[in-house]
């Protein structure tokens, strides 16, 4: 029984370990991909703007770090945007994002979790939307 709890919990922990699912953090985006949202749960491939500079990345990567889950049902209108980071691992995690040019603060969706959203800080918003309104 002792040997089965310990195999249960190394084969949790192997999978916890590789699960690549996690939010990336600043420092593992290479690039950010914004285009116009089309879809829940799917990005728009046709990017209107691809950032790779490490101080405009961390922006976005601030962002999300700082974001906190919103309770309750989630009932949105449509996103303005599509926001696609791109790991050093080649691994990409997308992103809708409500944002406009005069909100206090935003919001953000994984777009494999449509169920969840999450607000961003001023702070956040304010960066955001000086990198994307001017």
């Amino acid at each position: 029984m002792k040997n089965l709890f310990y195999l249960s919990t190394f084969i949790c922990l192997l999978l916890t370990g590789c699960s690549s699912s996690s939010t990336p953090t600043s420092n593992e985006i290479t690039s950010v991909s914004v285009s116009e949202f089309q879809q829940f749960g799917k990005i728009n491939q046709a990017p209107f703007m691809t950032l790779n500079n490490p101080d405009e990345i961390a922006v976005f990567g601030e962002a999300i770090e700082t974001a906190t889950k919103m309770d309750g049902i989630v009932n949105v209108v449509k996103a303005d945007f599509d926001i696609e980071l791109l790991r050093d691992n080649e691994e990409d995690f997308s992103f809708h994002l409500w944002l406009d040019d005069e909100a206090k603060t935003g919001s953000i969706m994984y777009t494999g979790d449509t169920h969840t959203l999450y607000s961003l800080t001023e702070d956040s918003t304010q960066k955001l939307q000086e990198q994307l309104f001017q």
